[in-house]
This record gives structure tokens, C-alpha cells and sequence, in this order.
């Protein structure tokens, strides 16, 4: 779940395919007002918690559609033959791809561009639906197969949906046309997702990919995406510390406890160990209100509508929040958990969002990914948070220096590499309702 929306464009698209990299760039837009903040927060929370209900739904297998309005990353990718290119978010959060048919007629399908399997000879239906369930709609599609491209790269046989209805504005005025599922794929399920299909035929060696994601507002660039490896550019590969999944149907691993250095109150939350979500289509760590509570008066925020506040002039001497996992430390200090608002907020928010979740796991959003280069590995099924290079963060004037040199790749350099511009927080999700 992310609390913060992301609305980017698309920039051209640079191809390096001589050394199998696919580059894509996107802008930034200007963050939001605290007013605007606050203005759309209740009702996200009242979305959030029925969207959290729906999820607790036995004997049916619903698909995640997961904070893919706040997901931070999206680019192109082309469908069928020929292709018919489409602009999809990369989401860890859901494991489906999808995109919008010409066959649906719901506003959202009207204002992007829409898949005709009629006009490709490498269409294969699959004769049966899915339905996709978030907060009080649905999205309804069906299911087929297809060629698949990013850049270079080609996967053929994909299995999609193609979106039939879109109700309500939840995806009206999204920047993007539909969504790339980078969950871990669930074990029984039909439903393979692009990477995992890309691995089977070959296209990529190893079963893994990376983010690098920027935390620095003013920045050139905004993060980096691997598939098929990793980029030791931004971190020493030899501090790698593994952690395995505990739930393999999604990237759920265990948090022995939290706990706090140099607050105002007792720092020691999840005393008993908690399970946790790494996703990189969340902005805000998210957690049971009461734990979140305790944390905001911990480091001495004041909360309002379950958002914790502090002034902006003392993010510098908040207390750490460190996350004790597989035995190892992972420490957030002031400026890793604050999100950045309007130059002229004189308050700024933290990254901590409650919700009245208790037997759900916490969600461990860009507030804590933004930290870490984030390795998820599926062959391994287990996760990695390697500390980055001092110099790779926060540093507005950084410019990564490797246009011409192939990021490092477990058994060979085939991977896809994405690259995009600075991620900008622009406005509260309201498409639940």
C-alpha cells in the first residue's frame, strides 16, 4: 500500500543494445503542497482499510493491483506483433501484466492507448477471465498470450490480461497505460510473471533483479531497475547479506524488532518479531497504528489523521530507527524517513503511515528501500538491502558514470537495466473510491 502518490512522464527512450542494456528515462513533477497533503488523506485511509479487508477474502484467488498510481516506476514496453507499444508501471507489489483493451469502454481505457489482438498474428487467447478486486470496484479482463518486448529483449508466449473495464476514475488520469507485475510469482498460480518467463526462455541468465532508488529530491537521476542482476556501482556487492523469504508467495521476510536510538520515549517496537513486505511501489513504511503511534512519539512528531509531523528545520536531530533483521542492523536516520513536501512547508511528514492492520505484515516502502540497494532474488527466494555508497546518495550533482559499461550480472551480461529520472511525491491516492 503506498500512502503517496507518483505522477511522471515518459521521456524518449534511449536503447543500448549492444550491451543488452534498455535505459528508459522519466521526468519529475513538483511535489505537493501540506495543505494538498492533508486535504486527501482521510479518504485514502478509509480506502486503504476496505482495500485491506478485500484482501483478508479466502477461497478465491484475487490479484494484487497494489499502489500501481504511486508506483515510482514505469516505461515502455510493446505488445504483439507488430508491436503496439504501451507505457507500464514495474510493479513488485502484483505479479500480472496487463493493458487496456479496445474493447473496453470504461473513461480509463478512453484516455490511453488500448491493445488491439486483432492486429497481431502472435495473439493466443486463453478463453478465460480474471478480475482484479481493489476497494469498492473492480477491473475485469481477459486473459491471453503474446510477444512481449522491452527494448531489445524479447519474451514470447507472455501471458497478459487485457483489461475490459477500468470502472470509476481510478485510472482516468494515471500517467501510465497499464502495469508490469514484479511480485514473486505464487506457487500453483497460472499467472507467470514477465521476468519469470523471461528467465525460462533464456532472455536474462539469473532469476534476479535490483533497484537503486534516490532519495534526493533535487536529483538528476531517480533510481535504477536490473533485471537479470545487479549494478555494484552504487553499492560494495561484498556486503550482500541475504535475507530469506519467509513467505514465498510474495517478498515477505521477518523483522526480529525495531528498535530507537536518541529519542524521547522507550525506542522498541515489534518486540515479539513482525513480518514485513519489501515494496518498491510503496512510499511510506506502513505498520499497525499503534506501532506507528509509538514510533511518532518516539522520535517526538506530532500525528494528525494518523500522519506523523515535525518541524523541517529539525529533521537533522531526529532520532535513528533501526530495523534489526536476519541478525544484522538497518538503520533510517531523519533524513531517510521524512518526505519531502514544498520548499515552502515549514512542517514535514514522516514516512511512518498506520493502519489498523494487526495480523497483516509491515510494509516496507521507499522510505526504507531508498536507503538500501534492494536485490530481490527469486531463484534464492530471499531479499538483500546492501548499504549504498556515501557518495550515490543525496548528492543532487551525482550523475552516474557508467553510460558505456555493463552493470555486473550473475553468468553473463544479459539483463535489462532501467533508468529513471528523480521520483516526486505529487498527490494522495483517491482512486480506491
Amino acid at each position: 500500500m503506498k500512502l503517496l502518490a507518483v505522477l511522471l512522464v515518459l521521456s524518449p527512450i534511449l536503447l543500448a543494445s549492444s550491451s543488452g542494456v534498455v535505459k528508459i528515462q522519466l521526468h519529475k513533477r513538483p511535489p505537493p503542497t501540506f495543505e494538498e497533503h492533508l486535504n486527501n488523506h482521510n479518504r485514502y485511509q478509509q480506502a486503504l482499510s476496505r482495500f485491506m479487508v478485500l484482501k483478508s477474502y479466502g477461497g478465491k484467488e484475487y490479484v494484487d493491483l497494489r499502489n500501481f498510481v504511486n508506483s515510482q516506476y514505469y516505461g515502455n514496453i510493446s505488445l504483439g506483433t507488430p508491436p503496439q507499444e504501451f507505457e507500464v508501471l514495474f510493479d513488485t507489489g502484483s505479479t500480472l501484466l496487463w493493458v487496456p483493451s479496445i474493447d473496453c469502454y470504461s473513461a480509463a481505457c478512453r484516455n490511453h492507448r488500448t491493445y488491439k489482438n486483432y492486429m497481431s498474428s502472435t495473439y493466443r487467447p486463453l478463453n478465460y477471465e480474471i478480475k482484479i478486486v481493489y476497494g469498492k470496484g473492480s477491473m475485469a479482463g481477459v486473459m491471453g498470450r503474446d510477444t512481449v518486448q522491452i527494448g531489445s529483449m524479447i519474451v514470447d508466449n507472455q501471458q497478459f490480461a487485457e483489461a475490459v473495464e477500468e470502472p470509476g476514475d481510478a485510472f482516468v488520469t494515471s500517467k501510465f497505460d497499464g502495469i508490469m507485475g514484479m511480485a514473486f510469482p505464487t506457487r500453483g498460480s497460472a499467472i507467470e510473471p514477465v521476468f519469470q518467463t523471461m528467465y525460462k526462455q533464456g532472455v536474462i541468465k539469473d532469476n534476479v533483479f535490483s533497484f537503486y532508488l534516490s532519495r534526493d529530491p533535487n536529483g538528476y537521476i531517480g533510481g535504477e531497475m536490473v533485471l537479470g542482476g545487479w549494478n555494484d556501482f552504487y553499492f560494495d556487492s561484498s556486503k550482500i547479506d541475504y535475507i530469506p523469504l519467509s513467505k514465498v508467495d510474495k517478498w515477505q521476510f521477518t523483522i526480529d524488532f525495531i528498535s530507537g536510538r536518541g529519542g524521547y520515549t522507550s525506542g522498541l517496537f515489534c518486540q515479539n518479531g513482525c513480518e514485513a513486505i519489501a515494496d518498491t511501489g510503496t512510499t511510506m513504511i506502513i505498520g499497525p497504528t499503534e506501532e506507528i503511534s509509538a514510533i511518532h512519539r518516539y522520535i517526538g512528531a506530532q500525528e494528525y489523521l494518523g500522519m506523523g509531523m515535525v518541524p523541517c528545520n529539525n529533521v537533522d536531530n531526529l532520532p535513528s530507527i533501526v530495523f534489526h533483521i536476519n541478525g544484522k542492523e538497518y538503520i533510517l536516520e531523519g533524513r531517510d524517513y521524512i518526505v519531502n513536501l514544498a520548499d515552502d512547508t515549514t512542517m514535514c511528514l514522516t514516512g511512518f503511515s498506520g493502519m489498523n492492520m494487526p495480523s497483516r505484515p509491515w510494509i516496507l516502502g521507499d522510505a526504507f528501500l531508498g536507503k538500501f540497494y534492494t536485490i530481490f532474488n527469486v531463484q534464492d527466494e530471499s531479499v538483500a538491502f546492501a548499504p549504498l555508497n556515501k557518495t550515490k546518495r543525496n548528492d543532487s550533482k551525482f550523475v552516474p558514470q557508467h553510460p558505456d559499461r555493463k552493470p555486473w550480472y550473475p553468468g553473463d551480461a544479459s539483463a535489462i537495466q532501467v533508468t529513471v529520472f528523480t521520483l516526486i511525491i505529487t498527490n494522495l491516492v483517491h482512486w480506491f473510491l
